[in-house]
């Protein structure tokens, strides 16, 4: 197999990088190796599609933690083959010739599932709650603040060496013909992804927070948050934020009252008008009331500019409904000529679609499974209470963000190869709430057993 230069300068930078972490491992605490992870994981310095410098130092940390008995628990790890099961049956489907593409792509993701493990077992035990909001909070500022000098200073992109699969990730995004602020995730609808859901993660930090003047940062964080998805144009999450504002008023009323869910609605309807006029009147990045307006659905309810790939995908299914064609949907040069491989020309923007086209029936199971385990591990922390306001309800908070998660994945796909950036915001996100719903669960066990004896 002829390796390119490029794969073999990324292959070097990757394996220094990952060395010096490696060798950190044994000298940094678990808390400081969990932050500098997911502080980078939306600056993917080194990408390309071999998979990102972030993905290496992922596998040397979880290797390090192993070595030193740190990883110790793996909650869902039945899912975790099963999915791996999965991939691997799809994979015996796929054209010989597409195997590196497809080996490169398993890398990639499943880098995800280590840091949800390396995450699960550092809050399981050490119930760092407010570490853990710490790490969104200056994640939050870091993809804002970046995404705010892409709208004053430009989008060019950084090539080291005159390779182009070599560049620097936190420069790659370009606004395309209709002006749509790609952010970090090198792409406008997981750029929006991301900012609804830290809007209502914001929120629910705001909920008790007690001083003002971190209130005030918060709720300007929210607004930036929300001036910024506005310039990615993305219609399906701005409507995934609506109805998650909606779910999020609902379940916390109790918490909220009906007097203050009025009071800040009279506060965040203004600001949010106020980031949309900002948004559409100084910059270029205006787009998305007008996408909204202009949609226009064909008779499936499909928009009219997905209804092409959408059918093209249900046509292409049937051909491997079982196993699918291969992990991967596209490869890394789809130009370049393979026997027995058919492109299929673009993504569905839809997980499902994605799911039972690669992966057929038999991963969309696996990863059905990996969701419904998650949501129910969730929903049964929700009842009872410890006495601490933030553990007590965050896995209600857990519920919501997944709720939201897969309505948003109607417009888009996760995994997609070039999204490995955006698979560890979620597996972080996934790791932390199940840590901090199984921390509730043996609180509330200790307090039974505390009251029994006395």
């Amino acid at each position: 197999m002829d390796i390119p230069t490029s794969f073999a300068i990324q292959i070097g930078i990757a394996i220094i990088f990952g060395l010096a972490l490696f060798m950190m491992v044994f000298v940094l605490s678990e808390k400081h190796i969990v932050g500098i992870l997911v502080i980078l994981l939306p600056f993917q310095f080194v990408d390309s599609g071999y998979g990102s410098l972030n993905m290496a130092l992922t596998y040397m940390a979880a290797f390090g933690m192993l070595l030193r008995g740190k990883v110790r628990m793996t909650p869902l790890l039945g899912v975790v083959i099963l999915i791996a099961f999965a991939y691997l049956l799809s994979l015996s489907q796929a054209p010989r010739g597409t195997y590196r593409d497809h080996g490169f792509y398993l890398i990639t993701v499943f880098s995800g599932f280590a840091l949800f493990y390396l995450v699960y077992n550092y809050f399981r035990q050490s119930n760092d709650l407010q570490y853990f909001i710490k790490l969104l909070l200056i994640m939050n500022f870091l993809v804002a603040g970046y995404s705010v000098l892409l709208i004053f200073v430009g989008t060019e992109r950084v090539v080291f060496f005159g390779i182009d699969e070599l560049s620097l990730a936190t420069n790659r995004a370009k606004a395309n013909s209709h002006q749509r602020l790609q952010g970090t995730f090198g792409s406008a609808g997981v750029n929006a992804s991301f900012f609804a859901l830290q809007i209502l993660i914001m929120a629910y930090v705001l909920l008790n927070e007690q001083r003002k003047f971190n209130k005030f940062l918060i709720v300007a964080m929210i607004g930036i948050n929300f001036g910024l998805m506005v310039g990615t144009g993305s219609r399906g999450s701005f409507l995934s934020l609506v109805g998650g504002s909606i779910l999020f008023a609902w379940l916390f009323r109790r918490q909220i009252g009906v007097t203050r869910i009025i009071k800040s609605v009279a506060i965040i309807v203004p600001l949010f008008v106020a980031m949309s006029f900002v948004m559409i009147n100084y910059t270029s990045y205006g787009s998305l009331f007008t996408r909204l307006a202009d949609t226009e659905i064909d008779d499936s309810g499909i928009p009219e500019t997905r209804s092409l790939v959408v059918a093209l995908t249900l046509e292409r299914i049937p051909e491997a409904m079982v196993l699918g064609h291969g992990p991967r949907l596209k490869l890394m040069d789809e130009t370049r000529h393979v026997p027995g491989y058919k492109p299929l020309g673009g993504y569905p923007h839809n997980l499902v679609l994605y799911l039972l086209y690669t992966v057929g029936f038999m991963g969309l199971f696996a990863w059905s499974v990996w969701f419904f385990v998650l949501s129910k591990r969730l929903y049964q922390s929700r009842r009872h209470r410890t006495g601490d306001w933030y553990l007590d309800n965050l896995p209600t908070m857990g519920v919501l963000i997944v709720v939201v998660f897969l309505v948003d994945q109607i417009k888009i796909e996760f995994l997609r190869a070039n999204l490995g950036d955006i698979q560890h915001y979620y597996f972080f996100l996934w790791g932390a709430l199940i840590a901090f719903a199984d921390n509730k669960r043996q609180k509330l066990n200790a307090l039974k057993v505390s009251r029994v004896d006395s």
